[in-house]
């Protein structure tokens, strides 16, 4: 679960061990096999050997290349941020509590259920977190995750087919769960993009508010 934060930030609810394992595996996914397409593309077309080609290659190598691997890793570092600052989730905790009130109702008041809960195991925290990211890194964010699932999807998208929202028995084990990090990418590009949406549209369109008052202007003009 996320929620859009009134700052412009983005709060990830109860957010569980395993999912913070895949945001801390982005940097060795990013920099695996495949990555070699957007952090070292080719600036010319590729069959084109020529001295000149060369040369650009040679110069956007030294140019060009520093500061985008410079970029792709201040974007981890701004998800390495967040999951430093991580905190245990409030909605975590209040599950928690919902279901032990349900359990102790349960023992206290239905006696018919006496029997099925001897053997019932007490409720568990799931170690679930809640992460903030704040407007500054919305974009960062965003970047990171779009470095994982390129190199998830030139690597094992190519070879076993474009990865699908469900597993598959036919496809390698190896396949699955590079389809279950990507899927986990995709989902939480969906909020940071709304931001980035919405904050250019402010920044360049102008606020709803601004527009209204623009119209309502509009009414004192004499034509």
């Amino acid at each position: 679960m996320y929620e859009f934060m009134d700052d412009g930030g983005l709060l990830l609810i109860g957010v569980a061990p395993k999912y913070i394992e895949m945001l801390r595996r982005l940097p060795a996914i990013a920099h695996g096999d495949g990555a070699e397409r957007f952090r070292e593309p080719d600036p010319m077309d590729p069959q084109n050997r020529s001295p000149e080609a060369r040369s650009l290659r040679d110069d956007w190598m030294d140019l060009v290349v520093p500061e985008l691997h410079e970029i792709f890793d201040n974007q981890h570092c701004a998800v390495n941020e967040v999951l430093d600052k991580a905190e245990p989730s409030y909605f975590d905790d209040w599950l928690f509590h919902q279901q032990k009130l349900a359990k102790d109702f349960a023992e206290n008041f239905d006696e018919e259920m006496e029997g099925d809960d001897e053997d019932a195991q007490p409720p568990e925290r799931t170690e679930a977190v809640d992460l903030i990211i704040p407007p500054e890194l919305i974009e960062p964010w965003y970047g990171a995750l779009n470095q994982g699932r390129l190199a998830l999807h030139a690597r094992y998208g190519d070879s076993e087919g474009e990865f699908t929202n469900s597993e598959d028995s036919s496809k390698s084990d190896a396949w699955n769960q590079a389809r279950a990090h990507y899927s986990f990418y995709s989902f939480l590009q969906y909020p940071l993009i709304h931001l980035m949406q919405t904050e250019f549209d402010e920044k360049f369109l102008g606020s709803d508010e601004s527009q209204a008052e623009d119209d309502d202007s509009d009414d004192d003009l004499p034509f």
